[in-house]
């Protein structure tokens, strides 16, 4: 897992400005619906408070299982097209 803040013409597919950070994620399969994953969000999501950050962002696919995940940490749809959600987590 990390964050990042792409600033300038490139940007990631979660960008939403150059002040929020933005996730990427991924656990092996055989380590999936254990908890780690969200337990790893939570983390970061404490993490990036500490450091004074508002909100972080990420963008996944529409049928990607974490999507529940993201929602249960407290991820919200703020954008959808065909395939993808950008969802955000606002950290007030």
């Amino acid at each position: 897992m990390w964050t990042r803040i792409l600033a300038g013409e490139v940007k990631g597919f979660g960008n939403i400005d150059d002040q929020t950070r933005e996730f990427a994620i991924a656990i092996f399969k055989k380590y999936r619906n254990k908890g780690i994953g969200t337990a790893l969000m939570k983390s970061m999501i404490q993490h990036l408070k500490e450091r004074g950050y508002k909100r972080a962002s990420l963008a996944v696919q529409k049928e990607n299982y974490a999507v529940r995940m993201y929602q249960k940490v407290g991820f919200e749809i703020v954008k959808e097209s065909d395939e993808e959600y950008l969802m955000v987590y606002n950290m007030s």
